[in-house]
């Protein structure tokens, strides 16, 4: 199971390596600048991205997290306009330059302009989701919890999934799913689960 970032990239925008143990995005403002609040400096942004390449919605990127009817224009045009294209690369050892890579590559264009690729492999937008839990949790073989289901415990940048702790997807989510994602993520499969609650 791949258990890290290596680097993720926006083309001919920014490049973001990752390390073994703890990452911090930090603000470079001067120290000298007291008016800044180093907010705005991108950390939620890399998170999206990150759950972007993972199968997430391109919107996430420029719709605003309070009101999803509006769209920041500016930002949403740039991704399309330039062609914006994002690169994650997952490790299965940040330590090990010949441990085995994933590499996912996608952009924000749609039909037959979209990127879609794993392993440089181009794959449908129905079976995107398949082909990363495929590729990042191969032994699994139940159907539920989900693969979206399972990494909301480890990509957590909404309100929702930060304040919870447990109870990391979103509020329409019964207890029943959040029950089966745990029993699956302490090693009980579904059907196990499903005989200790009778």
């Amino acid at each position: 199971m791949y258990s890290s970032v290596v680097e993720f990239y926006q083309r001919s925008v920014k490049k973001i390596d990752f390390y073994s143990g703890l990452n911090i995005i930090i603000d470079d403002t001067p120290a000298e600048d007291t008016k800044s609040t180093g907010n705005n400096v991108g950390k939620t942004t890399v998170l999206k991205l990150i759950d972007f390449c993972l199968g997430a919605k391109g919107s996430i990127i420029y719709t605003d997290t309070e009101n999803k009817k509006e769209t920041y224009d500016v930002v949403k045009n740039f991704l399309c306009d330039e062609e914006i294209e994002i690169k994650l690369i997952l490790t299965e050892d940040l330590n090990d330059s010949n441990a085995k890579q994933l590499e996912i590559q996608r952009n924000f264009l749609q039909r037959k302009k979209a990127v879609r690729k794993i392993n440089g492999k181009t794959v449908l937008d129905k079976d995107f989701e398949d082909e990363l839990e495929k590729n990042i949790i191969p032994d699994k073989d139940v159907e539920k919890p989900s693969f979206r289901q399972i990494i909301s415990h480890n990509i957590r940048y909404k309100d929702d999934s930060i304040n919870n702790t447990l109870k990391t997807l979103d509020k329409f989510t019964s207890d029943v799913e959040h029950e089966t994602l745990y029993l699956y993520l302490l090693g009980c499969t579904f059907n196990e689960g499903a005989k200790n609650r009778h």
